[in-house]
């Protein structure tokens, strides 16, 4: 909760701190070019751009929120300017919290160029060292050094854009634009707060998440007709929902009636219909909804990657696996440095019988972060479905340790595995889920731990724990016309009214 405690207690001071933020990119004092550009600059076609976070010389000079209002409107003006196909804000906002080598950075995102900076206060003023780098040479075809005293976020982003932008897009041989600011509301606290809050989620996680919901909550009542606050708002209680912070029913359909006010103040709202295609999808399973409003937000927004990722979801959990695999290697051709894209897709390749695939998908995942455990669970599950025991015990193990569960669990479970084999641990697995809370109370596992019982032959526990979990509408019921693991029910009458009760 640092970073929300900052914000709220430095508002007065974020004008001034929002000069640190990004003016490596201009001056509208004076901006000098270093350097002259090379001939590939004035290449015709489309060129790959990704705009970096600035980065401070002295790291506690720095916001990371403002750093990310600094690169969206470069962002914006790059798309303005046409034919450069600029990365959006969640690509590259990733690499906000770590030192990064740029060329490797344009490398991960499949760039040409990036546009990497440095800045400095010193003496009332900041000076800001700019660099548009080729990836493919990795050479620094213009550098741009700049000082400024502008004292609000707005008049920075304005300048920024004319600046840098201007001079960026002529490195390309295109004319300067005029730049048209997307940021929904005046008040500029109510938009550093906003800023604060993208920065938050885009962390995921649940502390990170109940941090964005309370400066969001903030935010409308700062600006009520602030409508994509509303939206993100609705986002960030749906993004707590999904990380077990509270029962679908305690937060979706608080989320729901945000939806709807941000609608209501901009119908052409492209995350509106994201968050309430993934409601449709998630708590109201009612895919026909979600379909419609995901399409409508990709119309809207085509490079929209939440949107192609819940459509993605939409479709496996339909049964519609090839469709899955498209919308996933578009999000993922969109986001490619994400994790969750590069998981899904796998998940998505094995469900459409491309096992070697989908198994090589997901093993490239831990290679790029060997702690995501998301991939663990995915690949104990196919091997468990492909009967791989052993392999499948290997990745259980993994993720745990990930969890992490405690050294003591981690040795009683292998010490069960030597013993009692794989389905001895499964059996262990679903004592420890059992054990959450009162029988027919909430617990964010209730369909993990059906899914341990159907294997097992358990089959009136896991009715027992799916009943649990239709009531209060979890997310993993959404699930239940393709899900794996809860094959063995299928046949039973008590599936099938569930799924017909569920309205899948």
């Amino acid at each position: 909760y640092r970073i929300g405690r900052f914000v709220r207690r430095n508002r007065a001071h974020l004008p001034a701190v929002a000069v640190v933020a990004f003016v490596a990119i201009l001056s509208p004092i004076g901006v000098r070019f270093l350097n002259t550009p090379s001939p590939r600059l004035a290449q015709t076609g489309t060129t790959e751009i990704a705009v970096l976070p600035p980065r401070a010389v002295d790291p506690g000079q720095r916001d990371p929120a403002l750093e990310f209002a600094m690169t969206e409107s470069l962002i914006v003006k790059f798309e303005e300017g046409g034919h450069l196909n600029v990365k959006q804000l969640y690509a590259v906002g990733r690499f906000t919290d770590r030192a990064t080598d740029p060329i490797q950075a344009g490398r991960e995102l499949g760039v040409d160029y990036v546009l990497a900076s440095t800045y400095q206060i010193a003496d009332g003023r900041t000076r800001v060292t700019s660099q548009l780098i080729d990836v493919h040479t990795g050479q620094a075809d213009r550098t741009v050094r700049s000082e400024t005293d502008a004292h609000n976020i707005f008049g920075v982003q304005d300048a920024v854009s004319h600046e840098i932008g201007n001079a960026v897009l002529a490195s390309f041989g295109r004319s300067g634009t005029s730049f048209v600011p997307r940021r929904g509301t005046e008040i500029e606290e109510a938009y550093n707060l906003y800023n604060s809050a993208l920065y938050l989620i885009d962390k995921g996680t649940r502390n990170d998440a109940a941090t964005a919901a309370e400066l969001l909550d903030r935010i409308v009542e700062i600006d009520p007709d602030y409508s994509q606050a509303w939206a993100v708002r609705a986002h960030a209680y749906c993004q707590i929902a999904h990380l077990g912070g509270g029962s679908p029913i305690s937060k979706y359909s608080v989320a729901e009636p945000m939806i709807e006010r941000a609608l209501s103040l901009n119908a052409d709202n492209a995350m509106a219909y994201t968050i309430r295609g993934t409601i449709n999808r998630d708590y109201h399973w009612n895919f026909r909804q979600a379909y419609k409003d995901l399409r409508r937000s990709i119309e809207l927004d085509p490079a929209g990657v939440l949107a192609h990722r819940i459509l993605g979801g939409v479709y496996y959990r339909d049964g519609r696996f090839a469709e899955a695999v498209e919308a996933g290697k578009k999000a993922l051709d969109l986001h490619p440095t994400s994790l969750h894209e590069h998981k899904f897709l796998g998940d998505y390749l094995v469900a459409a019988g491309r096992s070697h695939e989908g198994i090589a998908q997901l093993n490239r995942v831990i290679a790029m972060n060997p702690a995501f455990a998301p991939a663990y669970r995915s690949l104990w599950q196919i091997h468990h479905a492909r009967g791989e025991e052993a392999q499948a015990f290997k990745y259980f193990i993994a993720g745990k340790q990930l969890a992490p569960a405690s050294d003591a669990e981690v040795a009683s479970l292998k010490a069960i595995y030597d013993v009692s084999g794989w389905s001895g641990v499964l059996r262990a697995e679903l004592e420890r889920l059992g054990s959450e809370g009162p029988r027919g109370g909430y617990s964010p596992s209730r369909v993990y731990a059906a899914q341990l019982a159907a294997q097992l032959g358990e089959s009136d526990r896991a009715f027992q724990y799916l009943e649990e979990a239709l009531g209060y509408r979890l997310i993993g019921v959404s699930h239940l016309k393709v899900d794996p693991l809860l094959s063995p029910l299928r046949k039973d009458r008590r599936y099938q009214d569930l799924v017909r009760r569920a309205g899948l």
